[in-house]
């Protein structure tokens, strides 16, 4: 993942260049997973640095395109670590034509402007660290992201970060723009800075 994409992603989706918008059905130290079996594993951190989207960018020719993707996202359910809850991110493919997709994409929590954290209002989840899928989407065909979260609480050292948006690309869509979703799973803990975050997303999996 460059340097430079994640944050092409977010300067998309603020600018207004957005593809799908859809509802849904501060401490210095970073906090800690509570649970050692959450701690333990392993996730790809993110970097990103302010720039603006590309003006050249073009399609895969055989990726999905985000533009020929509907995207929703659903209720919280349970996670393998009951310190956690997932939700899914459904791709669904809404064109005549086969469409692949293969990877990680990006995932973003955006704050509400005074939810000031250490890099601004958004949260930007880190990957799970495991192999990636190549999911084939048929017309009418849905694949999802699982994004697995540590639900926030009220703790007076580190405060609350409670988003209101998910900020989502699928693969191969760095340049292309981005699916701003409401995010409906509460408070999060903000682990920016952590070795070992609660928060991250995995690849792209067939199914909803």
């Amino acid at each position: 993942m460059s340097s430079t994409s994640r944050a092409r992603v977010a300067a998309l989706a603020l600018s207004g260049a957005v593809v799908a918008a859809l509802p849904a059905g501060c401490s210095d130290a970073p906090l800690d997973v509570p649970s050692p079996a959450a701690a333990s594993l392993p996730v790809r951190a993110p970097t990103s640095s302010a720039v603006q989207p590309s003006s050249t960018a073009t399609p895969d020719p055989d990726g999905c395109d985000l533009a020929l993707l509907r995207a929703s996202v659903t209720a919280p359910g349970p996670a393998e670590q009951p310190s956690q809850r997932t939700v899914r991110v459904v791709w669904t493919n809404t064109t005549d034509r086969t469409c692949t997709l293969s990877g990680y994409g990006h995932a973003i929590l955006q704050a509400a402007p005074e939810q000031e954290w250490e890099s601004g209002t958004q949260y930007a989840l880190r990957e799970q660290d495991r192999a990636a899928p190549s999911t084939r989407l048929a017309p009418n065909g849905q694949a999802h992201t699982t994004i697995t979260y540590l639900p926030g609480g009220d703790d007076t050292m580190a405060g609350e970060y409670v988003p209101t948006a998910l900020i989502v690309t699928p693969p191969g869509n760095d340049e292309l723009g981005a699916a701003v979703l409401a995010w409906p799973g509460g408070p999060v803990a903000y682990q920016a800075g952590a070795t070992r975050p609660g928060s991250y997303f995995g690849p792209v999996e067939p199914g909803a």
